[in-house]
């Protein structure tokens, strides 16, 4: 929705994006559902991969948690989740782009749900 001809003031949707960009920077994703326990400072996360058992002990200050596995569909989601609730009142949907590579990568389109 339009207010003063403007969906979003770019200043305003260029601070969302970036404060919402720097949660996820240089983190490495997972999927919550391989953490097997937690201390202060760490994620003891533990899988089966095609070469054995891994069990990785994880700064918690460059991990992100993920509901889903760690694809562009999920990051594509868990970034709208994050942003939606820093958006003005106006704002109705979002759409976030994430690539992995040329021409690889998902587009999610989310409408906002006010609380």
């Amino acid at each position: 929705r339009m207010v003063s001809n403007l969906v979003i003031d770019f200043a305003e949707a260029k601070k969302i994006i970036k404060e919402t960009l720097e949660a996820l920077d240089h983190k490495f994703f997972i999927s919550r559902k391989y953490l097997e326990k937690t201390d202060g400072t760490h994620y003891l996360v533990s899988f089966a991969g095609p070469k054995g058992e891994f069990r990785l002990q994880l700064p918690k200050e460059t991990t992100f948690l993920l509901d889903g596995e760690a694809t562009v569909e999920t990051l594509s989601t868990e970034i709208i989740r994050l942003m939606a609730p820093k958006m003005p009142p106006n704002i109705e949907a979002l759409g976030v782009y994430v690539y992995e590579g040329v021409n690889k990568g998902a587009h999610i389109i989310s409408e906002i749900k006010k609380q």
